[in-house]
């Protein structure tokens, strides 16, 4: 008689929402570096990445990007994005470009299939940090400016002056940028965690979460943060629309920003939260190129980014953007097969989006 085999339950962490506002503004920052190749965020990341002054704008990049000041949040909480900076300005300087350097190589560890450099040797050449840091990227299918990696090089050797750089842009960001829109915002994003906070919460899985809070399923790369994440934040952010954002999971702790909603089949307390939800489904339909893919994929079925690109005669560029939003909020469906991604029409989303139509219209 053949042994039963027996699959094991998946691991399920606890779950929480909350505001964390050094996470959320730092994720707005990080927003901003992402414009031009991203669609469908919130109209304040487009309306002030353009009227940023382009060293501004640069700084910001090299900051948030390349100096990686958003992984510098770790696990704690604080009541305020201040609070964050201040604690930033506090620490001793070595230690804090140590950390990034021993991040960024652990990180490294797990990508390449090489023996990665020790910090010493990162810190003395240059152009083989440059190449480093290159490889890294491109590992995650992810752009690397060589003039602002080498950049962050310079500074890295000079931690007094890079702790000075981050923490400077770092006030300089809340006071002009996101302070006033960070109170205009935050009873929003307080009826956003209030709503779910409603709902009982059992321990989920990841992916569980994912869908209780996205409405659709955790996306291929970060099935594997499933078994090491014990607890999970989630915080609702006024600017990322359909799109999630992560960090962790440090110490089995992930913290997961979302486009601020309430939970399906649930009254939103706020008007302005129904409409936020309601025009970040629309405006994935509000273009004629998302169009053209999802009359496509509902003719032909199937398909990989390649034949989309092909049929629909776009650049490379241009499908990824489009798929990604559509991804993201639950018009087209993805699974992989032979190491290639296969896009469908996913009909549910299509019909959430007329459900929540009509909610909203009564």
């Amino acid at each position: 008689m053949e042994k039963l085999r027996l699959a094991a339950p998946p691991q399920t962490a606890t779950v929480s929402f909350a505001l964390e506002p050094a996470h959320n503004a730092a994720t707005s920052l990080m927003l901003l570096c992402d414009a031009d190749e991203t669609s469908g965020l919130d109209e304040w990341v487009y309306e002030t990445a353009r009227s940023l002054a382009p060293e501004l704008a640069r700084v910001n990049s090299l900051v948030i990007g390349s100096l990686g000041a958003i992984d510098r949040l770790g696990t704690s909480s604080w009541p305020s994005f201040p609070a964050w900076v201040d604690d930033l300005q506090a620490r001793e300087a070595v230690s804090m470009r140590d950390s990034f350097l021993e991040d960024l190589i652990a990180g490294a560890t797990k990508m390449l299939d090489e023996q990665p450099p020790e910090p010493e040797e990162l810190l003395a050449d240059r152009d083989g940090y440059v190449a480093f840091v290159e490889r890294i990227h491109a590992c995650k299918d992810a752009c690397c400016d060589p003039v602002l990696t080498a950049e962050a090089h310079d500074l890295l050797t000079e931690p007094a002056a890079m702790q000075e750089m981050i923490v400077g842009h770092l006030r300089t960001m809340w006071t002009d940028v996101l302070a006033d829109e960070w109170e205009r915002r935050l009873p929003f994003l307080q009826q956003s965690v209030a709503a779910f906070e409603a709902r009982a919460l059992p321990d989920l899985s990841l992916d569980e979460a994912v869908q209780l809070v996205a409405g659709r399923e955790l996306p291929g790369p970060w099935a594997e943060w499933e078994e090491q994440t014990e607890q999970i934040i989630f915080i609702p952010s006024p600017h990322l629309g359909p799109y999630l954002s992560t960090s962790g999971p440090i110490e089995g702790m992930m913290r997961m920003a979302f486009g601020a909603r309430v939970p399906e089949r649930v009254q939103p307390g706020s008007q302005a939260l129904s409409r936020s939800e309601l025009l970040m489904r629309l405006n994935a339909l509000a273009d004629d190129t998302r169009l053209r893919i999802l009359q496509l994929l509902a003719d032909e079925g199937e398909l990989s980014a390649a034949e989309i690109l092909a049929r629909l005669e776009l650049s490379q560029s241009a499908t990824s953007r489009h798929l990604r939003q559509l991804t993201a909020t639950g018009y087209v469906g993805v699974r992989k097969r032979e190491g290639v991604n296969l896009y469908h029409l996913s009909r549910a989303g299509i019909g959430g989006t007329l459900d929540t139509l009509q909610e909203f219209l009564g």
